[in-house]
This record gives structure tokens, sequence and C-alpha cells, in this order.
């Protein structure tokens, strides 16, 4: 089934070019839409924590080969966005339901934020020459605000267009009678 991973990694890259030259670039509010990030959070919660590792990794790599940041930004803020998503998907939340995917992607976008902001402070930190100035004004926050609520929205749409399409994100009612439990 080597054809099966070469069709990934071309659909990978294919999300990744759609991403970075179409949905950056639209008008108001839908260029917050981050697409890698959601698509690494709907891999996380149907495939598990390695293969959204692997996807956040090459993603990462991606977008550091596009990026103006030094190498290696996007690729830590990925990584770590997701390693913070697993433990909040195994530690706190217990079922897949619709609060949890909207909890799920705001965490993930706003570890992904953080961590960026955090490493982007200690390079200016460290290296005093000030390549990449940190501006913590009103804009930062409100682009932050615009960023959780687009990517919550479309979290909420890929919800029910997977539930509708997949039986992994249904819920089961458990029905228990006198004599057998049967599932529904």
């Amino acid at each position: 089934m080597w054809w099966h991973r070469i069709i990934i990694f071309f659909l990978v890259i294919l999300i990744f070019i759609i991403h970075n030259s179409f949905i950056i670039n639209l008008p108001l509010f839908f260029q917050y839409l981050d697409v890698l990030l959601l698509i690494v959070i709907l891999i996380l919660v149907l495939y598990g924590w390695q293969r959204a590792l692997y996807l956040g990794l090459f993603f990462g790599l991606l977008v550091d080969m596009h990026s103006f940041y030094f190498f290696g930004l996007n690729i830590i803020s990925i990584i770590g966005a997701v390693i913070i998503a697993n433990i909040f998907l195994t530690k706190f939340f217990t079922n897949r339901s619709f609060y949890f995917f909207i909890l799920i992607t705001l965490t993930t976008v706003l570890s992904y934020e953080i961590l960026k902001l955090f490493i982007l402070f200690i390079n200016n930190f460290i290296f005093k020459n000030l390549p990449y100035p940190l501006v913590l004004n009103i804009n930062y926050f409100l682009t932050l605000f615009y960023k959780l609520t687009v990517n919550a929205i479309a979290v909420i749409i890929i919800f029910y267009i997977a539930t509708y399409f997949s039986k992994a994100l249904k819920p089961f009612i458990i029905i228990k009678s006198k004599t057998t439990t049967r599932y529904e």
C-alpha cells in the first residue's frame, strides 16, 4: 500500500498550498481560519496522537519553509500544541461531544499561539538584537479573538459533517433492561 502513503503526502501538500495561497488571502474574518491546525485536531481525535504528531511535524516543516521567522518556530509550536491537546484529550475530556470539539480547538489554537509567542520572547531575550519585535497591543488580542472564534465556528461545521459520515463520533445510548443490555 505504498501508493496510499503517496496520495496522503500529496493531499497534505495540497492542503498546505490551499491554506497558504487561498485561505490566508480571504477577506474579513475568513483569513483567520487555520485549516492546518483544524486538520491536525481532527486527525488527533479520529486517529490518535501519533499520526497527529507526524502530521503536525510535516505541517510545521512546510510552514517554517514558508515563514519569515527562524526555522523551527512553527514545528515546535504545532508539536507542542498537539501534545497539550493530547493531554487535555486523555486527562480531562471523556466523551466526543459537540462541546468537546469546541474546547479542544480553542485549547489547541490558544496553546499554539502562546507557544509561538513564548518562543519569540525567549529568542528576543537571548539574542538582544530584536529581529522579531513583540507587539502585544489590542490588535494582537483582537486577532487572537478572531482566530479563536473563526476556528470554533469551523470546527462546529466539521463536527456535524464528521458525525454525518462517520460512526466514530456518534453518541450511543445504553438501554438496560432486566434481561439484556443493548446499544442504540
